[in-house]
């Protein structure tokens, strides 16, 4: 496995880490759900460093192999992984955060979902 030798993480101490990446979360998370009009599946505290967030109306409700095949799209031609996961008649993203993420990755997410809301409505 690939081990991280630098960066200004590395003077911090896990509980430090694991609270940045958990207010991270939260607010890229609602920041999606605000930007999509839609929420969140579970409560904040609920949340460790990662989250699922309804997705636009266009994509719900997604059929499982229409799921995967937003997850490649955005995977394909943005180079965003995230789980695209149907429950019921919703379907939801899964976002989580690490220390080297930041909101821009989020603002990313949300423009890749807009700029494919026409090929899955």
């Amino acid at each position: 496995s690939a081990r991280v030798s630098s960066g200004p993480w590395l003077s911090l101490s896990s509980e430090k880490i694991r609270q940045h990446n958990h207010d991270l979360v939260i607010s890229a998370a609602h920041m999606l759900a605000d930007k999509w009009g839609t929420g969140l599946l579970c409560p904040d505290h609920m949340f460790g460093s990662m989250a699922n967030v309804r997705l636009p109306p266009f994509a719900t409700p997604l059929l499982p192999c229409q799921a995967e095949d937003l997850r490649a799209a955005l995977r394909d031609q943005f180079n965003i992984e995230v789980p695209v996961i149907p429950i019921g008649a919703e379907t939801y993203v899964r976002i989580s955060a690490q220390i080297y993420n930041k909101m821009s990755d989020y603002e990313r997410l949300d423009s890749a979902i807009q700029k494919l809301s026409s090929t899955f409505a």
